[in-house]
């Protein structure tokens, strides 16, 4: 397989199980803790039309964002893009 497809799937995979582990983890309580491992938890754990923002949920998205697009910068630039010819 190639390289793209193994990252589409890989990603998409990936998000789709992450999303399911974190809705399974509000019905069962002995698994609750691993919700705070899953951006979901802070982009959904809180009710800002009611509550008002939850600075540290938005810290940690925030901070994940910057750290993922830090990483990207740093395998683009390792990529090899000649062609071989």
């Amino acid at each position: 397989p190639s390289q793209a497809k193994i990252a589409i799937f890989g990603s998409t995979g990936a998000a789709l199980a992450f999303h399911l582990l974190n809705g399974f983890a509000t019905l069962n309580d002995s698994i609750a803790d691993v919700a705070r491992w899953f951006p979901f938890y802070y982009y959904l754990g809180g009710d800002p039309l009611n509550t008002g923002l939850d600075l540290s949920h938005a810290a940690v998205l925030t901070a994940l964002a910057a750290g993922l697009i830090a990483l990207s910068v740093v395998l683009f630039e390792r990529r090899d893009i000649r062609q071989a010819g």
